[in-house]
């Protein structure tokens, strides 16, 4: 008796002899799996990476097959591996050909997912490139476009990290930038009551390419009114709105620390907190040099004044961060010495209350702890043009330096740029001339060349 039929069988049987006995009648239970296992897979790209999750079942309408005994790839045509991860390096184009076997020896037809690593153009070493917008939330909206726009088909983005841009709110997207990497996800502004038309656009582009996009809102709504959300869900976001707020500016950063940690992605970790000045304006420039690694590292920035440790963050720190290293960005002007020592803090950064020798001081110092390196240099001059670029430097896995506004580079930065231009594959500038100007582009050119 042959049976092809996937499932379960109850096959009747019984014997006669030529003098008529009649045995009697039996009975066996037959499993047939005629099923090919089905497999699945999910692309998350970087800047230089890529890992193609492949996940295999071996059901077909509900009847369960033998079990799945393998899953195999080929990465761009090469040798046959086995596994549920296919870990792609190399910034182009790439093809990772799939397919599972089950215990009984039924294997589904090879498929394939081709995919886009880094933005498409061939980095030359020494390319320095500028990124523009008539407005800091229009800069903001084309840094998400080169960080994130892989290939035009936003790839991998499912969340966007929305804040206020507006002057006087600078705190909030500066602090946004750890969250901004838990998610994979560009950091765009706002105003508090309207939506601009650049942020818009870039909503509307990647909710077109992934319908389930989530929309995370840094702020209350004082920072990001409600006719804000309700203007991104006219186009087209059906995910529920998700506010990350707190009382103050203090205790956003507290409330984003703990959203860190719960959303933090399987298998990564925490390996500190960054401190940082959220009181005094002249200290926002320290954040924005530490935002890189809090984007590319998973480090908490949290925002205390220069004499006292804010409730919410002692809280914080003493609860869900607790035991974790903590490290001082700016110098005891900002962040003083009693509060260093009742952090219990182990470092700080930088002791200068120059922007631009404590930009370069902390750029040392995310590269010694291996959160940063050279190979990508941002340069800033105006903060409310580069809110969003130590996120956008962070994906890319550089630093942030700063600069004046002037025709002549700070020589500090200068200095710093000589000494590790021979390593600069891509040099960024953050913000149209009248940020940083056209000489000191290209200064910039002539030292990483």
């Amino acid at each position: 008796i042959e049976i092809t039929a996937t499932g379960n069988h109850l096959v009747k049987y019984r014997s006669i002899d030529v003098a008529g006995n009649t045995e009697a009648l039996r009975f066996a239970a037959v499993w047939v799996d005629g099923t090919k296992p089905v497999t699945t897979s999910s692309v998350t790209t970087g800047s230089a990476t890529a890992n193609v999750m492949l996940a295999a079942t071996d059901t077909v309408t509900g009847v369960s097959g033998s079990g799945v005994a393998s899953t195999r790839y080929r990465i761009d045509g090469g040798a046959e591996r086995v596994g549920t991860t296919a870990a792609v390096s190399g910034e182009g184009t790439h093809t990772v050909q799939f397919w599972s076997v089950d215990r009984v020896g039924n294997a589904e037809s090879a498929k394939s997912t081709t995919f886009l690593i880094g933005d498409g153009v061939v980095d030359l070493p020494g390319t320095v490139s500028r990124v523009a917008g008539a407005d800091r939330f229009a800069v903001a909206a084309e840094l998400a476009k080169k960080g994130w726009n892989q290939g035009g088909v936003w790839a991998g983005v499912d969340d966007v990290i929305i804040a206020n841009g507006e002057p006087g709110k600078e705190a909030d997207p500066l602090a946004a930038a750890g969250l901004a990497g838990i998610y994979n996800a560009p950091l765009l502004l706002v105003r508090a009551n309207s939506l601009p038309a650049s942020t818009r656009d870039v909503i509307k582009a990647i909710r077109a390419k992934n319908p389930t996009l989530k929309v995370h809102i840094v702020g209350g709504a004082g920072s990001v009114s409600d006719g804000v959300w309700r203007s991104i869900k006219a186009l087209g976001v059906t995910t529920a709105k998700d506010r990350i707020s707190g009382a103050d500016r203090y205790a956003v950063t507290a409330e984003i620390a703990k959203r860190m940690v719960r959303d933090l992605p399987a298998g990564d970790t925490i390996p500190g907190v960054l401190i940082v000045n959220a009181e005094n304006p002249a200290a926002f420039y320290d954040a924005l040099a530490a935002s890189p690694a809090a984007y590319s590292e998973h480090l908490p920035m949290l925002g205390v004044r220069a004499g006292s440790v804010p409730p919410s963050v002692q809280a914080v720190l003493n609860s869900t961060l607790a035991g974790k290293s903590r490290y001082v960005v700016s110098a005891p002007r900002y962040v003083s010495a009693g509060v260093y020592s009742r952090l219990a803090a182990g470092e700080r950064f930088t002791q200068s209350t120059s922007v631009y020798t404590a930009a370069t001081d902390i750029a040392k110092e995310l590269v010694e702890h291996d959160w940063a390196s050279t190979a990508d240099e941002g340069l800033a001059a105006k903060l409310p043009d580069a809110l969003a670029g130590g996120t956008f430097l962070g994906k890319r896995g550089g630093v942030m330096l700063v600069t004046s506004s002037t025709a002549t580079m700070q020589p500090v930065t200068q200095n710093y740029i000589t000494a590790t231009g021979a390593g600069v594959d891509n040099g960024w500038v953050i913000g149209g001339t009248g940020s940083v100007t056209a000489a000191v582009e290209t200064k910039f050119r002539q030292l990483v060349q």
